[in-house]
């Protein structure tokens, strides 16, 4: 879609959250990756399809209305057989397995950027 472009996608239902997390990663170092933030699970979905092959990494609401997104969407991502990483938020949990790492959104929005940083600095260098 964006002929070369690099993307990350955050979807949180939760305006306070999407305002948080997006200021800090508009201040971040991103690799020139491009933000595309989504308000519902309907939509991050049509993101992810949209955007496909040019999405490096995405972090969504563990608990997204009005469909049930989060756990799903890892699920989602991966039965095309994408490996895109994945943070899933709100889990409230620090476990971690493979690409899929969870943040508790508000207070680990530091954090979550700099996941996000990293996995972009890696795909970017390996591309």
């Amino acid at each position: 879609m964006g002929g070369g472009e690099r993307y990350i996608l955050y979807a949180d239902e939760n305006p306070q959250n999407r305002r948080s997390v997006e200021a800090l990663l508009d201040k971040a170092t991103l690799g020139g990756a491009r933000l595309l933030v989504s308000d519902s699970g309907c939509d991050a979905r049509q993101l992810l399809i949209e955007y496909r092959d040019e999405i490096i990494a995405a972090g969504v609401n563990n608990y997204m209305d009005p469909v049930y997104f989060g756990s799903d969407a890892s699920k989602a991502i991966r039965s095309d057989g994408s490996e895109i990483p994945v943070a899933i938020i709100n889990a409230g949990d620090e476990n971690e397995t493979g690409d899929f790492k969870t943040f508790q959104v508000p207070g680990e929005e530091e954090a979550l950027v700099a996941w996000f940083s990293e996995k972009i600095n890696t795909t970017l260098a390996e591309a």
